[in-house]
């Protein structure tokens, strides 16, 4: 749009005194476009619309994490720094560096050459609030894996703001970390809520 102004404004400049309309002196015109709002700004209502928005995020970033290591084939410091601005406990990002550590030693077999993210969606939120959210997920992995365990599974994830010290580069798009994650416990049951006492 600033674009457009500016041809226009040009255009009645090379008219002279032929009858156009000339701007009035005091008027001001927009030298740049509106900033785009933040995405992952906290709403006054936290639903799952928003938490599906800040877990395609997250998602990204741990499908940066995959790429990263595809490519160099190794868990370097930077591998580390991305988990530790992703993840509030240590012994969640090492759960997942675990995972990628296997399959290094299985030569990345059954991973995609070029892995896309996995895809988490929000089916039941149990608690939203500005200082915790516990939600129960479907969670597709089919861009990642091309074996049975691309297959949809359900899983829980609980996100609290993020600590802007983990995350000296900015590697976290979103305001929040991942508190915890995990599939159903033995017996069918959910994790434990990490928003308890939380408010």
């Amino acid at each position: 749009m600033a674009t457009a102004t500016a041809a226009i404004l040009a255009v009645a400049a090379c008219g002279g005194s032929s009858g156009v309309a000339s701007v009035e002196p005091h008027a001001t015109v927009p030298t740049a476009p509106p900033t785009t709002a933040d995405p992952y700004a906290v709403p006054a209502t936290i639903d799952a619309a928003y938490v599906n928005k800040v877990l395609e995020g997250l998602d990204a970033a741990v499908g940066d994490i995959v790429r990263l290591v595809i490519a160099t084939r190794q868990i370097s410091p930077e591998v580390i720094d991305r988990l530790n601005a992703l993840y509030i406990n240590h012994d969640d990002a090492n759960l997942l560096l675990q995972g990628i550590q296997d399959v290094m030693r299985k030569n990345f077999v059954n991973i995609r050459s070029n892995p896309g993210n996995e895809k988490s969606t929000v089916t039941e939120m149990i608690t939203s609030s500005r200082a915790c959210i516990f939600a129960k997920l479907s969670k597709d992995y089919s861009a990642v894996t091309s074996t049975g365990d691309a297959a949809t599974k359900v899983e829980w994830i609980g996100l609290k703001p993020s600590d802007s010290t983990k995350d000296p580069n900015d590697v976290n798009p979103t305001p929040w970390m991942i508190a915890t994650e995990g599939l159903v416990l033995p017996g069918g049951t959910a994790p434990s809520n990490p928003c308890s006492g939380a408010s």
